[in-house]
């Protein structure tokens, strides 16, 4: 199990090795049964006379149907596999030359994490159907639940991948953190200990709480407290800046001349900060790239829209748009919003600068799939 984790991708990649690494390399015995009523039953049958031992161990429905001659059926006379109606099946064990002995079904059922574990195979009744389908689908490209899961559901399907098909279950996981309520304890509707988001949306808009998640540490598997502060520091130190910096530009690039500024895109310019700002926009773009293709968190990408002003001027139009784009394209997959509204608009939309619903044709085009909107 070791060996195989090292095939994971880990975001936080420390989880690896630490948490994740360290539980598994530390892994005990797993009790897979318990003694409950309601679950998955153990289909294991045993013979009620010691004198007589027998166990049987059945992998399929058609083993049943052969040994007991007819499968457990409820009160609707559906098949059904649960209790009662399983723990019906019994018959003369075939080991008891007396034939007083009979074979009846443990009663214990599966941890309900054995369930959960056997998930990727299971929802689709592998093996026994659509055995192409999973073998052309297992391990998962990507899986996301929070740091606790490390020893629950990421742990139960790596143990069972493992033993069953000697890989991972997943390739790529990320293990977030906790958000908790303004009041440090767990998000609760009941306790109603978080800012209202209807509010949230209509004061600071859906990008504000989006970045504030984004650029927090539960994508690093940290705990993150939901305040309205927090909410709009992020608005006050990052896009409000970002807006001011595009309103900036159309400003002066909308009092240029009767039909306003078009841009087009050039790399003809030998100026020193041309020559700097599309340096800057590339190093940009391929940061987001490779950190979405890698599952990591978009906080440290932007680039800040104010210092790119510090180096324009009103007069280099050819200079100003480019650093303007640099802070409305560098987090387009998580303000989709104010990114449609203005990088956009500076190179998709002549004449006046206007509203738009597209990203920014500065991003790779791998990204764009799941950022479309409308006007």
């Amino acid at each position: 199990m070791g060996q195989l984790n090292q095939d994971i991708n880990w975001v936080p990649d420390n989880v690896k090795d630490g948490q994740f690494g360290k539980w598994v390399g530390n892994a005990i015995d797993w009790s897979v049964s318990r003694n409950r009523y309601f679950g998955t039953p153990i289909p294991v049958w045993q013979s009620d006379d010691p004198e007589y031992p027998r166990t049987d161990v059945y992998g399929s429905l058609a083993d049943i149907e052969r040994d007991f001659g007819r499968l457990p059926v409820n009160a609707e006379g559906e098949v059904d596999l649960h209790r009662p109606f399983i723990d019906d099946l019994t018959r003369p064990n075939p080991d008891d030359p007396t034939g007083t002995s009979t074979m009846r079904r443990i009663t214990d059922v599966f941890d309900v994490w054995f369930d959960s574990g056997s998930m990727p195979y299971a929802q689709v009744h592998y093996p026994f159907e659509n055995r192409e389908w999973f073998e052309s689908h297992n391990p998962a490209d990507f899986i996301v639940e929070y740091i606790g899961q490390t020893r629950g559901w990421f742990y139960v399907m790596h143990v069972l991948s493992t033993a069953l098909f000697d890989r991972p279950a997943f390739q790529n996981v990320i293990s977030h953190g906790i958000v908790l309520g303004s009041d440090g304890q767990k998000m609760s509707k009941s306790l109603r200990n978080y800012p209202d988001v209807s509010e949230v949306f209509d004061r600071d808009g859906a990008d504000a709480m989006r970045w504030f998640l984004m650029s927090s540490s539960v994508i690093r598997g940290g705990n993150l407290v939901v305040t309205e502060e927090g909410i709009r520091q992020g608005v006050r130190e990052f896009m409000l800046p970002l807006w001011s910096t595009y309103y900036f530009f159309t400003l002066y690039a909308n009092a240029s001349g009767e039909s306003g500024y078009q841009a087009t895109r050039s790399t003809a310019s030998t100026d020193v900060l041309d020559r700097y700002l599309r340096s800057a926009i590339n190093a940009s773009r391929d940061s987001i790239h490779s950190a979405v293709s890698s599952g990591s968190r978009s906080g440290s990408w932007a680039v800040n829209p104010l210092r790119m002003c510090e180096v324009s001027s009103p007069a280099a139009t050819s200079n100003l748009p480019l650093g303007a784009c640099i802070g409305a394209s560098s987090p387009a997959g998580y303000l989709p919003v104010v990114n449609a509204s203005c990088a956009t608009s500076l190179f998709q939309q002549p004449g006046r600068m206007r509203r738009a619903g597209l990203v920014s044709a500065w991003l790779p085009v791998e990204l764009h799939g799941a950022i479309a909107l409308q006007p």
